[in-house]
């Protein structure tokens, strides 16, 4: 699948439908995929939709939004829905429950309003329709626990073994699985209330007559049942006794959307164009082929079939990556060579792969649209080229889901019931074999795709072989060889005159180096870096040139909206003001009082069209600007092209008040490890009139193994439960990001598992660099405003692989994917080796001092 992100409605579309945000088991129960919105073609590309449409395309959509999910109506739908809103409801509409306070009240329609929500739409029943309340959960519905916990510190209560909610239908698994950690605990310290199924069920209605509307707005008076789905004749059946298609018939492709088939044929509409998910483009035009009758009066009678083979770019409009031409400096023709030679060492297998691919004559290749991104459809990871096409739905599945539905699917039956090997959530295996029109699908319905042409991975793979062949492939500079599998936390002996070693035994030895010091000799943080080693950096409060404190805030944004979290209960969240918000933040803090945090500010937009002035001050204060900044020649990322889907790493802010790192506290940021490696720069950390800090802990690359070992046993404890079957059920507990390590835990991790840390006290003016698959927490010790941003480092590549690969994994043990491939490793390291391949009269200089 190929989507990209949220483009602003067209005005036309002024009708839009909520699905219910309560719990509708129903509705969950069918979701074929994650939609949070869903919009219409435009009319004007519609062609031949009928309004008896509508009705059809509200069943399908409503099995697949689920939950706070929107539909947006097309002109001629609203026309339609205006004038008989009870009409078009979808056949397994679900009914809505009442209560005490709430009384069912039937939908008048208003024309002057353009937002319609689905609570008041599904309250429109037809009068066959009862609303029962029932005080016991239905088969459907699975009982919750109440009152859940968090994860390491439920109350006594709710400290019980996990086997207790093995009887729950929804979240059955497969034997010797592992459980969602949702299913188990709350994210966060809350209440969490068992929803009742109030009603019984219905049986389906026959659909009702609709009547038709004139583009007037003026009932027709005619009414036109629902139209029955028909099959056609396949490419076979309408042949000649030589094999060929007979005279009165002629092969089409298919050049618009599935939208455009009439109502008789909805079933053979892909998933995109059932659901109409923004930035999601139909899975089959110019893809599929159909069977028309010839003449004046052509219909489609045939089909749909796929051509033997293609080798031009065909779905899509095959875009040319624009690259980046500003960096922070001229290249040489060392640094390009050498940042290509780093990138073709790890992308020529996977070249050579491809190509493999493609040597079977049945590909068929569909181009890449540089602006979207193109994914797996079920464990979300970014798709290099090869890929398998559901002939029927249109979903794509990388190699290594499509091997997984063979290996586990048998054709015609349910999913296999007993996976010894697999940590596979049973929902995801079902997800992963159903298609359209509530039927499945396995191997047989695919077809194999690439989304990279032959010629392409020709002239890559030769490029490669040049950089990575005996005869120049010298031994890689110091600036990007990594040390001989160095013993965690070590450091060069020529570099431990920079070594910090904090008070006591709790905290392993760091580097803790004076910005000037570093920059002098950039080598060092080339060496450190390719060890993994954290690296904190002094001195940098001079170099920051805008004041990022409270007062400053307050001064240039006062009114600018934001939303803060409480940051022991992020369920507690609230609306507020920049000014509002930092009122707070500089008071003086009491017993009682909430720690609120605003993280990620501002959230949904990019910091340097957000704030420029605070961008640039940011990027021109760090050291290492070849590797650190977004424009570094040498960062990874900074090489990916202007007009594709770039992926967001900052810069951030991170404000949060004083918090402990006792038992019961969460921390400023709970344990994590970052997509990419990072710099985190503190700017301000006060504790009433005095200077303050926030509280790192990082843990080495090697130590992460052991680490788990420690939280698994913790939960084991926790739950009174054996720890394989703790291991069995629960998701990684790193990358959950749930846990706060508190002292008496780290007590025990020291003790127990010999695994210290690095403990950082960072304060004003320090910059933590932290390298890619660190995991890391953090709990300030004052109130304290911090700015963040990701890079990614030719040293870290096979960190960040690694880690992508962590959360791929972590998918299967959900019902729908829950992590992101949002670093685009794959696209992200080939765009950097053909950006840096480029001559080098095209790179400029970017001016940082702009601004």
């Amino acid at each position: 699948m190929v989507n990209k992100k949220p483009t602003p409605t067209d005005p036309n579309h002024n009708i839009t439908i909520h699905t219910p945000a309560h719990n509708l088991t129903k509705w969950t129960n069918k979701m074929a995929s994650p939609h949070h919105l869903i919009s219409t073609t435009p009319t004007s590309e519609i062609g031949n939709y009928q309004e008896t449409d509508l009705r059809h395309r509200l069943e399908d959509t409503f099995t697949s939004i689920g939950p706070g999910g929107m539909l947006e109506l097309l002109e001629n739908e609203k026309i339609l829905y205006q004038a008989s809103p009870q009409s078009i409801l979808p056949l397994d509409q679900p009914a809505t429950t009442t209560t005490a306070t709430s009384q069912h009240q039937p939908y008048q329609p208003n024309l002057s309003h353009s937002m319609i929500s689905s609570s008041e739409l599904s309250n429109q029943t037809d009068t066959h329709s009862q609303l029962i309340n029932s005080s016991q959960p239905s088969a459907d519905q699975p009982e919750l626990f109440e009152n859940l916990s968090v994860d390491h510190h439920p109350p006594p209560q709710v400290q019980r073994k996990l086997t207790t909610i093995e009887n729950t239908h929804e979240n059955q698994q497969i034997p010797n699985q592992k459980r969602p950690i949702d299913d188990v605990y709350n994210p966060q310290p809350r209440k969490a209330s068992v929803p009742k199924n109030t009603r019984a069920k219905k049986p389906k209605q026959n659909p009702k007559n609709i009547s038709l509307i004139s583009s007037t707005g003026q009932s027709t008076g005619k009414a036109c049942k629902s139209t029955a789905q028909e099959e056609l004749q396949t490419f076979e059946e309408l042949c000649d006794l030589d094999g060929n298609l007979q005279s009165d018939y002629v092969l089409e492709l298919q050049t618009r959307k599935c939208t455009t088939l009439p109502a008789h044929l909805r079933h053979y509409r892909c998933s995109p164009c059932v659901g109409k998910q923004t930035g999601i483009i139909c899975s089959f035009m110019l893809i599929r082929q159909w069977i028309w009758t010839r003449g004046s009066q052509k219909k489609i009678v045939g089909g749909p079939t796929f051509p033997p083979s293609t080798t031009q770019p065909s779905q899509l409009s095959y875009q040319a990556p624009k690259f980046p031409t500003e960096f922070n400096r001229l290249p040489t023709s060392q640094d390009l060579v050498e940042l290509r030679r780093s990138l073709a060492t790890i992308l020529l297998p996977a070249v050579e792969n491809e190509l493999a691919w493609l040597e079977d004559p049945q590909v068929k290749f569909i181009g890449r649209r540089i602006d979207l991104v193109t994914k797996c459809d079920y464990c979300s990871a970014t798709l290099f080229g090869a890929a398998w096409l559901c002939s029927q739905c249109g979903a794509e599945a990388c190699t290594r889901c499509f091997e997984l539905m063979a290996e586990q699917i048998q054709i015609g039956q349910e999913v296999t019931k007993d996976l010894p090997q697999k940590n596979i959530h049973i929902h995801w295996l079902q997800r992963l074999t159903s298609c359209t029109q509530k039927v499945t699908h396995g191997p047989s319905t695919h077809v194999k795709i690439s989304h990279i042409t032959d010629r392409e991975l020709d002239t890559l793979r030769g490029q490669m072989l040049t950089l990575t062949s005996v005869e120049s492939n010298h031994t890689l500079p110091p600036s990007t060889s990594p040390l001989e599998d160095p013993v965690p936390y070590s450091v060069p002996a020529d570099l431990e005159r920079f070594l910090y070693q904090p008070e006591g035994d709790h905290s392993e030895s760091y580097i803790k180096i004076d910005v000037n010091d570093l920059e002098a000799d950039p080598s060092i943080f080339d060496r450190l870096w390719s060890a993994g080693l954290m690296i904190l950096v002094t001195g940098m409060s001079h170099r920051l040139r805008k004041d990022w404190t409270p007062g400053y805030f307050m001064k240039e944004y006062p009114d600018a909206e934001c939303q803060m979290i409480e940051s022991n209960n992020a369920q507690d969240s609230c609306p507020t003001t920049v000014k509002e918000f930092f009122d707070k933040f500089t008071k003086e803090s009491s017993d009682d009082q909430s720690v609120w945090k605003l993280r990620d500010w501002p959230p949904e937009a990019d910091f340097q069209s957000q704030f420029p002035d605070l961008f640039h001050d940011f990027e021109q204060a760090l050291p290492i600007p070849d590797i650190t900044t977004r424009f570094g020649i040498r960062n990874v990322a900074g090489h990916f092209p202007t007009n594709a889907n770039v992926p967001d790493l900052g810069p951030k802010m991170y404000i949060a008040m004083k918090n402990s790192d006792q038992a019961g506290s969460y921390g400023s940021t709970v344990l994590h490890m970052d997509v990419a490696d990072a710099v985190n720069i503190q700017t301000y950390a006060k504790l009433g009139d005095s200077e303050g800090c926030a509280l790192w802990h990082l843990y080495h690359a090697k130590d992460s193994q052991a680490l788990r070992e420690f939280l698994y046993q913790h939960q084991a404890d926790l739950y009174k439960t054996p720890v394989e079957e703790v291991k069995r059920r629960l998701d990684d507990p790193i990358h959950t990001t749930r846990i706060y390590i508190n002292a008496e835990m780290r007590k025990t991790l020291r003790e127990k598992y010999g695994v210290k840390g690095w403990e950082v006290k960072q304060k004003p003016g320090e910059a933590v660099f932290i390298p890619a698959y660190t995991a890391h927490q953090v709990c300030n010790l004052a109130n304290c405003i911090k700015v963040a941003a990701d890079f990614v480092s030719p040293h870290s590549i096979e960190r960040c692989i690694k880690l992508t690969e962590e959360y791929r994994v972590q998918n299967h043990e959900r019902r729908k994917p829950w992590r992101e491939d949002l670093l685009q490793i794959n696209q992200m390291l080939l765009y950097a080796f053909m950006s840096s391949g480029r001559e080098l009269e095209e790179f400029k200089v970017k001016n940082l001092n702009q601004h």
